[in-house]
């Protein structure tokens, strides 16, 4: 999510939210800006990898990177409901995102 916009993100996932079946789970990682030496290095790694081609990312040239609360809060904007993780090696801060519908019944008839 963080290669789009900030408009962009929240239009994304609230279809994800629409599209998702009554009972998933939508997964997503993102860089922490708050782990200091780490979450510059993320970054840094991450305009490189856009650089030079490892990631593609045609809509949106410049990184659109939330704190941990900041995803939380559009996240459960959108719908869902919502836990992270650190889930990546010591070199890289990354956080998953675990998010399921806030009330999957209801999702069936959108």
């Amino acid at each position: 999510l963080h290669y789009f916009s900030p408009q962009e993100q929240g239009a994304i996932l609230a279809q994800a939210r629409l599209k998702l079946a009554p009972q998933g789970v939508l997964i997503a990682r993102e860089v922490d800006p708050n782990q200091g030496w780490v979450s510059k290095w993320n970054r840094l790694y991450e305009r490189a990898a856009t650089g030079l081609g490892f990631t593609r990312s045609e809509r949106h040239t410049e990184l659109t990177i939330r704190s941990r609360s900041e995803w939380q809060k559009l996240i459960e904007e959108a719908g869902f409901e919502v836990r992270s993780e650190r889930c990546s090696h010591a070199l890289f801060a990354d956080i998953l995102y675990i998010c399921e519908p806030k009330n999957p019944t209801t999702l069936a008839t959108h």
